[in-house]
């Protein structure tokens, strides 16, 4: 039988799976709260606490880390790449990627490789 940290660190390793994974999908975090069996306000909480940001910033932040991938490593454009990570288009990439590492997702692109 699994101990209760076991089955507390297997459900916030779900949490993060659920906002990490299918990016273009659109999820409500009170649906996420429900599905672990929480209520949403604890579900913000613990998560913010566990993971230091709420889970929107979380999701956000998997985005972004995901659109720096594909700049690097696919030819797909940055609307394809918006498309595939649930942004509303390019231009919101831009702007959130911006925010984020400080070029543009092109500059990023096409800057130099580490």
């Amino acid at each position: 039988m699994a101990s209760p940290v076991d089955d507390e660190t297997a459900r916030w390793d779900r949490a993060a799976r659920l906002l990490g994974d299918d990016l273009a999908r659109r999820l409500e975090m009170r649906a996420v709260a429900a599905e672990l069996e929480l209520d949403y306000d604890r579900f913000r909480r613990v998560f913010r606490e566990r993971f230091g940001r709420s889970p929107l910033a979380y999701r956000n932040d998997r985005r972004l880390e995901v659109a720096a991938t594909l700049l690097r490593a696919t030819n797909l454009t940055c609307r394809e790449i918006a498309r595939r990570i649930g942004f509303a288009d390019e231009f919101h990439l831009s702007r959130r990627f911006r925010g984020r590492y400080g070029v543009s997702p092109t500059g990023y692109r096409t800057g130099p490789r580490g």
